[in-house]
């Protein structure tokens, strides 16, 4: 994983692409300290507090000291330790992707993916060690596709569902529907006026 120290934004925020599918947790870590415990003649910790960042599909974090730069890189993360809380990785979860295969998502959950959006974006090598990777990682990037085009990928299932019951319920009672007029992409232009149909 790559730590550019020198990406940080104009408001002080550290930034970098990918973050916000990281899987970030800081803890304390006791240390022995070498020279307490040389100077004192008993072991002397001191306590330390580190990061780990795990990027989804992976199976071993990146373990480093939280220095300065690194709070300000994940602040949310950070102020939610000091808090003594554990800060929920946002994202649309996994089970409105595969509500019907709790199997998959226990899966998934399994390689440290919580979320359509990490599952999306997993490594090429996250992907070879997941079953099926390459269909699970282009599903949920059609979902994510739908989504911020506007659309709702279930709306559309259960309008399509719906549609089709009623072709059913009117070809069952015989009923011939109404022929729709067509439509057109004809537009007119500025000040062009709509064009009268031609009287015989």
């Amino acid at each position: 994983m790559d730590f550019n120290y020198q990406s940080i934004g104009h408001d002080g925020v550290a930034v970098q692409a990918g973050d916000e599918q990281l899987l970030v947790r800081f803890k304390v870590h006791s240390e022995l300290s070498q020279y307490k415990s040389k100077r004192d003649g008993i072991p002397i910790y001191d306590d330390i507090e580190i990061v780990e960042i795990l990027n989804p599909g992976e199976k071993e974090p990146v373990i480093v000291q939280a220095d300065e730069w690194i709070k300000r890189r994940f602040p949310k993360q950070y102020e939610a330790f000091k808090k003594g809380l554990d800060h929920d990785q946002s994202g649309t979860p996994l089970e409105l992707l595969f509500p019907s295969s709790p199997s998959t998502v226990k899966q998934l959950k399994a390689f440290n993916i919580y979320s359509i959006q990490q599952l999306a974006a997993i490594s090429d090598s996250a992907k070879s060690q997941l079953p099926m990777g390459q269909t699970l990682v282009d599903k949920a990037k059609a979902y994510l596709s739908k989504a911020s085009a506007g659309q709702s990928h279930h709306a559309n299932e259960a309008l399509q569902a719906q549609i089709e019951q009623l072709k059913a319920m009117i070809a069952e009672a015989g009923i011939t529907p109404p022929e729709l007029p067509a439509v057109t992409n004809e537009r007119r232009g500025p000040g062009r006026p709509r064009k009268e149909k031609e009287t015989v």
